[in-house]
């Protein structure tokens, strides 16, 4: 049985399990953020829209196809912030070059 589909933990087991996640989400948010710096500086020279409705709409439809209906509205939220965040950065960034 993997760790993830343990029927029970210790209060410990779960935060060691919780510290580790959060620490691939840390590795991946960075490795994200400089691929939006990429897309910023290509967006410079195009002058394309910081702005993609369309493409954040598909998006989160992609990403959210197949979620378990009690994580759904959490995940969707997640998504929404991590593209605010993106787009707040590319117009900082923006507005620096």
């Amino acid at each position: 049985m993997d760790d993830h589909t343990k029927s029970e933990y210790t209060l410990s087991e779960v935060r060691e399990q919780l510290d580790r996640i959060d620490g691939e989400m840390k590795r991946l948010f960075l490795e994200r953020m400089a691929m939006i710096e990429q897309v910023t500086r290509i967006k410079a020279g195009t002058g394309a829209s910081v702005r993609q409705p369309e493409r954040e709409a598909a998006m989160i439809a992609r990403l959210t196809e197949g979620v378990e209906p009690e994580f759904l509205t959490e995940y969707r939220t997640f998504l929404e912030r991590m593209l605010e965040i993106s787009r707040d950065y590319q117009q900082r960034r923006l507005k620096e070059m």
